[in-house]
């Protein structure tokens, strides 16, 4: 089994992903899976696309410092970028995170050597919701 949670598949580029899928799929003995988690298309209904000041805590760091954070949409890709530039009184660092919405359709054309695919509104199983934020695939080889 082959598993990539958390979304770290939507971070990918799409030749990543293409090159992620076949090497599981070649790795994979007839009749296991590949189980991963995404970002749906709907995410973006709630995605802040500006600015802003968020507290953080020391999740960046320990030091005194500011966090400001730019979130950008590009339509054409369907990504989504989170931008975090961290200032404190000697530096500005700055921390990108990229991600992609999906829809069933499109993750299912990336999945295309799987036989069998199977969509979930998480990777607990709870039935798939047309209308969540995120969920979960699992493609099984046969």
């Amino acid at each position: 089994m082959g598993i990539y949670i958390y979304f770290d598949y939507g971070v990918l580029s799409p030749k990543d992903r293409a090159i992620l899928i076949q090497r599981i799929y070649r790795a994979l003995k007839p009749g296991g899976a590949f189980v991963l988690d995404v970002l749906h298309q709907n995410y973006r209904l709630h995605f802040f696309e500006g600015v802003q000041t968020p507290d953080m805590g020391d999740f960046f760091t320990k030091d005194k410092h500011t966090v400001s954070k730019t979130s950008l949409y590009y339509p054409e890709t369907k990504n989504l970028l989170e931008q975090y530039d961290i200032r404190t009184d000697t530096e500005t660092k700055s921390w990108y995170v990229w991600n992609t919405l999906f829809t069933q359709k499109s993750i299912r054309t990336e999945l295309a050597p799987f036989s069998e695919v199977e969509y979930f509104a998480d990777l607990t199983g709870t039935p798939y919701d047309t209308d969540g934020t995120d969920f979960a695939v699992i493609a099984q080889k046969r």
